[in-house]
């Protein structure tokens, strides 16, 4: 009777042991059982994101609730794969992110080239552009290279005061745009051009473009620097014009 009760007892704690494991497994094992779980996890992802963009089978998705003002997470979607990034753009709805299908890098296949408006105000608008490989959605790095910098070590300038007037010099590759204005005009001056409150990035005949104004007061744009890109995302070309003389920020010349 003892010896029966004794197997009784094993059998259930048997029992009790192979429902624990059973029950345990979905959360530590990553396997096929799991699958509904990763299922149901995306469905509820994708309810609580917003489609910020559209080109061809790429969607950029974002969580619908902002952050200051910023979409603090940015989702590249195409038919095959799904992978956020750590980006941000404005959630103000006149600059949405672009996204544009096209082979930038000149390796015969064709990229997701994701252009995003980081900053916006009075004077500023700064964006940011990113480059994936279309199948596995992966950065190409070290990515596009910063125009900022290109264009102080490839550009000159010079703002100086004479007699009540500002004589404006701007030079590069042994060219040179000259402007006067009164000092009246503004109420400070800049020491030099100043690059770096706005860039727009633009496609060309699949070549990347970033547009930069030089401004030589406060809010006060004169020249555009126009930052022409490499298959290797490396600034291969920097024109400078005046920009009372361009169509601005259609600037770019077949």
């Amino acid at each position: 009777m003892v010896f029966r009760k004794a197997l009784l007892i094993c059998a259930l704690m048997l029992v009790v042991a192979g429902c624990g494991e059973s029950t345990n497994k979905p959360e530590v094992n990553n396997n096929t059982e799991s699958a509904p779980v990763t299922e149901q996890t995306s469905s509820e992802a994708k309810e609580n994101q917003m489609e910020l963009a559209k080109t061809d089978d790429v969607v950029l998705l974002a969580n619908k609730q902002s952050e200051g003002g910023m979409f603090k997470e940015i989702t590249v979607q195409t038919e095959c794969k799904s992978k956020t990034f750590p980006w941000v753009n404005t959630s103000n709805p006149t600059y949405v992110p672009i996204a544009h299908i096209t082979d930038v890098n000149k390796d015969g296949r064709k990229e997701i080239v994701v252009i995003l408006t980081t900053g916006t105000g009075t004077g500023v608008h700064l964006e940011e552009i990113h480059v994936l490989n279309r199948e596995n959605l992966t950065e190409i790095i070290p990515g596009v290279e910063n125009p900022f910098d290109a264009i102080y070590k490839k550009v000159g300038s010079k703002i100086s005061k004479n007699n009540g007037k500002v004589n404006v010099v701007v030079e590069w590759d042994d060219k040179k745009i000259e402007k006067t204005y009164n000092e009246s005009d503004a109420g400070v001056w800049n020491k030099g051009v100043g690059f770096g409150g706005i860039v727009n990035y633009q496609l060309h005949n699949n070549n990347i473009y970033a547009i930069v104004p030089g401004s030589i007061a406060t809010t006060w744009y004169v020249v555009v620097a126009i930052v022409e890109y490499g298959p290797d995302l490396k600034v291969r070309n920097i024109t400078i014009k005046d920009m009372d003389k361009t169509n601005y920020p259609d600037v770019i010349e077949d």
